[in-house]
């Protein structure tokens, strides 16, 4: 994970221009992780496409879960299961996985100006704007090879609207 901030302040004469900018990134990160996957001692390991051993994987089976009320309306409802399915340390759920997309990419703005009246009276007007840039923040890509959406943004994370403050301080 890299993250990383700067910011820039520059003085006109009695003015503070002040813009900064975080963002982070994450490279080499996988994008899905399967936290449910067939334990590697029944997967083959010829290098070449292995029959047998799919066929052992997807040969369907008594499922032990069926009827039972803790398991009512979950993916694996049928009275038979492929053996892959009960070979996987959660076996009654379909998939286990996380996922990760990009990083968070957002621009705040604060601007301030103050002002001196006199010896002790100062007055400060300030504005804020919250996602200042108003670009929307996207999911993670369809990951699912079989997909013909795979690569792919279908939504958006977060597109919240900029938001701005105006203000004044008086200081005396």
């Amino acid at each position: 994970m890299q993250r990383w901030s700067f910011g820039l302040q520059k003085e006109l004469k009695r003015t503070l221009i002040d813009i900064g900018y975080m963002g982070n990134r994450g490279t080499g990160l996988a994008v899905i992780t399967e936290h449910d996957p067939v334990p590697a001692r029944w997967l083959s390991t010829y290098p070449t496409r292995d029959q047998r051993t799919i066929d052992f994987l997807s040969q369907q089976v008594s499922d032990p879960y069926f009827g039972l009320s803790e398991f009512t309306g979950s993916k694996i409802s049928g009275r038979n299961v492929a053996r892959s399915q009960l070979l996987r340390p959660y076996s009654n759920f379909s998939s286990i996985t996380a996922s990760r997309g990009d990083g968070y990419n957002n621009w705040n703005l604060s601007p301030f100006k103050s002002f001196r009246f006199g010896e002790r009276l100062r007055l400060q007007l300030r504005a804020e704007a919250l996602g200042a840039m108003n670009h929307p923040l996207f999911e993670s890509p369809n990951t699912a090879p079989t997909n013909s959406l795979f690569g792919t943004v279908g939504s958006v994370a977060a597109n919240q609207q900029r938001q701005v403050w105006v203000g004044g301080k008086l200081n005396w």
